[in-house]
């Protein structure tokens, strides 16, 4: 009897794990994904941030055939970023995106993609530089 609780003890723990990585497998959970959609010279459901906005700026083109683009300039050492909210719910997600630095110094400066959770966890990608 303690072995099919156990058994049945682990099937249910991994169904649970499973669940939330197959549930949303092939659905992108991010709005406006393509940037397809916007207004007053911004994504809809995006928003920009810097530290410093007089030397920095930001830009984003939509064409059908090449899809949207978000851009940033900056004129000196400047955090500056796109972000998008999302609330998901606990579980396993595959974040991809598509990155590409031009002008920035070898060692300073550059692009990453990364995910701040509510609670404040940072998961950074590799950075992008040169």
């Amino acid at each position: 009897m303690r072995r099919f609780i156990a058994v049945v003890a682990l099937v249910l723990c991994a169904s649970w794990l499973w669940g939330p990585l197959c549930a949303f497998a092939q659905t992108n959970l991010v709005k406006n994904p393509d940037l397809a959609s916007g207004f007053d010279g911004a994504p809809a459901d995006w928003y920009a941030l810097s530290s410093d906005k007089k030397l920095t700026k930001f830009s984003w083109t939509y064409t059908p055939a090449a899809g949207g683009v978000l851009g940033i300039a900056n004129n000196s050492r400047t955090f500056s970023s796109w972000h998008q909210a999302l609330m998901l719910r606990p579980g396993i997600y595959k974040v991809s995106a598509e990155a590409r630095v031009e002008g920035a110094m070898p060692h300073e400066g550059g692009a990453n993609i990364a995910i701040s959770t509510f609670d404040g966890i940072q998961l950074i990608s590799n950075h992008l530089q040169g």
